[in-house]
């Protein structure tokens, strides 16, 4: 037998071993990570190296366990899926990062999780999915305030501002981007805001001062090679020459446009040049042109799932066909488009969300099959280290013999009394702190009610002595004033006093616990105590707090109200198992949104209940208004807008 044998025992090898492979797997996650990082870059920045960034990234995440390495990989392909157009496929694995993501609140994290709000509010956008893209904005300004993110920041309030001006509420996207240039952030991101300013001016049919933003970003997207955005800047500059009937240099730049378009592979860069195309000689009374053009695209767009591209272009055949006087066919392009805009209105119906879980499906039973493999390869290296280390056992049992053995009993038998002993205290601490617990609940409960005792007694002996007293003189007074006129004063006075007696009481009367306590603690622990009596998982986001918990009393005894009805109807008819809250003051704007993944259910067929219709009540008596967005097996969401109180 070896001295290795002899100097290095069992525990001591295993240790060894067990640093080796540890080191091993660090090296190796810091390597993933360089490259997971390096080709998110290249797919942010690099349209050459794109694809060969998604190839690294998907032979990563195949052979990885590393929860931040996969949390990585699926952002990666999901921003690679969103500059490719493939929007489904872009909220589908971006949403998988952030479910992986979860709760964590390390910088990290919180990162990748605002990387994920970006894709995510312009997908969002892309599909027309515009209040699901404004939430997604706003989660996103609240993450890079925590990590003080300003780049993020940036992108965020820029994707909030696009969301205003597409609503149509163009001076709040304005004095959006007017922020964003006065903070002055990031000279690049604030350059890449040109096109929005020129869109919002163009939709205010300031065409003159949409033209100057339109060139300054053209200069400075020529100056940094961006050929993407060069090509929608020359397309919007040619829709404005369209507008002011400047057809011949509309073409020119549509053309400029749709040729970048198809060097580069911008497919609905493409597609939408085309349409402007068509559109101009619609314009022109060209209808042959135009009908040739808009059949081309109207395939094209059915092709690609393009459902604003049809939209659009059945509406452009429907007027081309009423001013040829063929309204056997308008009507049936009026009646394709109404088709489409039912299909925008149900893209998340049961055909959709089934195509996803299967997909969500094929990619879990790949993830096990993987899983599987790496477990059977690791269950024959462990027979093998197993076979191993029964060799050097017998020969160590040969070589120490009985003494050994009895040392080894003896360990293993005062490491198992001790793992019993270890056992017993903590059942014994966790019986005490329970105790401690109730005992403290008790001691609550009492206070509170002691507490109400008290006011009670309080707000009764002041209606007796003060308020009694009072409307007691001027009874008597009253019985006198045929007698003498001048008691008329005084008896104004008394009541008077009394007048304002009552209304300090009735201040009083606002519960104790709203005026003691922050109310975003008290929501919170509100919510707490509903989840751990339901199994409702209950998600709670404010901000920012101090300036919430500095809005009015009444004002926080109504919104709680709110919640109450809120989380009960929830509770009732929502079947969810999980709620996320969100509180947010934007300039002096309350923005409430209360999300459940719950049944859902059809807005258009299914009237509101009488638990919506009071907080529907509720919200309109605060000046506020009050959206529902719901679908079958699709969740519900509710979005409060009111302004903030006085």
């Amino acid at each position: 037998m070896s001295k290795s044998l002899k100097l290095f025992p069992l525990p001591f090898l295993l240790l060894i071993n067990h640093h080796i492979a540890a080191q091993a797997t660090l090296e190796n996650h810091r390597y993933n990570y360089e490259l997971l990082k390096q080709a998110r870059k290249d797919i942010t920045f690099k349209q050459e190296n794109r694809q060969e960034a998604f190839r690294i990234t998907h032979k990563i995440l195949k052979k990885t366990n590393n929860e931040k390495d996969i949390i990585y990989g699926y952002t990666n392909i999901g921003a690679y899926h969103y500059y490719k157009y493939a929007t489904d496929s872009a909220l589908f694995y971006t949403k998988k990062a952030i479910s992986l993501i979860g709760n964590k609140q390390d910088s990290t994290s919180l990162k990748s999780l605002s990387y994920c709000y970006v894709i995510l509010s312009n997908a969002s956008r892309d599909k027309n999915l515009i209040d699901e893209s404004k939430k997604w904005a706003l989660k996103g300004i609240e993450t890079s305030k925590k990590i003080n993110d300003t780049i993020a920041l940036h992108k965020h309030t820029s994707n909030l501002a696009i969301t205003y001006r597409i609503s149509g509420d163009i001076p709040k996207a304005l004095e959006l981007f007017e922020m964003i240039i006065d903070k002055k952030w990031n000279s690049d991101l604030t350059k890449n805001n040109y096109i929005s300013i020129a869109l919002c001016y163009a939709d205010l049919k300031k065409y003159k001062k949409a033209l100057v933003y339109y060139q300054k970003a053209l200069k400075y997207y020529e100056s940094i090679d961006n050929q993407r955005s060069k090509a929608i800047t020359l397309m919007n500059i040619g829709v404005v020459y369209s507008n002011t009937s400047k057809i011949d240099l509309a073409l020119s730049h549509f053309n400029k446009s749709l040729l970048i378009a198809n060097t580069y592979d911008y497919p609905l860069i493409a597609l939408n040049n085309k349409i402007n195309i068509s559109e101009t000689f619609q314009n022109k009374k060209q209808y042959k042109k135009a009908k040739k053009g808009f059949l081309k695209v109207l395939y094209t767009a059915k092709k690609s799932g393009y459902l604003k591209q049809q939209l659009y272009v059945y509406k452009a055949l429907k007027d081309i066909a009423i001013d040829e006087q063929n309204y056997k066919k308008a009507l049936v392009y009026s009646e394709k488009k109404s088709n489409i805009q039912d299909s925008i209105k149900k893209m998340q119906q049961d055909k959709e969300v089934a195509k996803l879980e299967i997909q969500y499906e094929t990619l879990k039973k790949e993830q096990e099959i993987l899983l599987l493999k790496k477990n059977q390869e690791l269950k024959a290296l462990e027979i093998k280290r197993q076979q191993f280390l029964k060799k050097i056992l017998t020969y160590s049992f040969i070589i120490i013999l009985i003494p050994l053995i009895g040392l080894l009993f003896l360990y293993f038998k005062k490491l198992k009394s001790q793992n019993l002993l270890n056992k017993k205290q903590k059942e014994i601490s966790e019986q005490k702190i329970d105790a401690l617990i109730r005992d403290q609940e008790l001691k609550l409960i009492k206070t509170s009610l002691n507490t109400q005792y008290k006011e009670r007694k309080r707000i009764a002996q002041e209606l007796h002595d003060s308020i009694g007293g009072n409307l007691a003189a001027i009874k008597l007074q009253f019985s006198s004033v045929a007698g003498n006129i001048e008691n008329l004063g005084l008896i104004h006075q008394q009541l008077d006093d009394t007048y304002k007696q009552v209304r300090m009481l009735s201040h009083n009367l606002i519960p104790e616990k709203f005026r003691l306590n922050n109310f975003t603690q008290l929501l919170k622990e509100y919510m707490n105590n509903i989840g751990n009596s339901s199994d409702l998982v209950i998600k709670i986001s404010t901000f920012p707090e101090n300036k919430i918990n500095e809005l009015d009393h009444f004002f926080h005894n109504k919104i709680f109200s709110v919640f109450q009805e809120l989380i009960t109807n929830t509770i009732k008819h929502a079947n969810a198992s999980e709620v996320q809250i969100q509180i947010d003051i934007i300039k002096d704007i309350i923005y409430i949104i209360f999300e459940d993944n719950g049944i859902g259910f059809d807005t258009s067929i299914v009237p509101l209940g009488i638990g919506l219709s009071n907080i529907e009540n509720r919200i309109h008596k605060l000046s506020g208004v009050l959206r529902i967005d719901s679908h079958p097996k699709r969740g519900t969401i509710i979005n409060i807008e009111m302004q903030k109180p006085l």
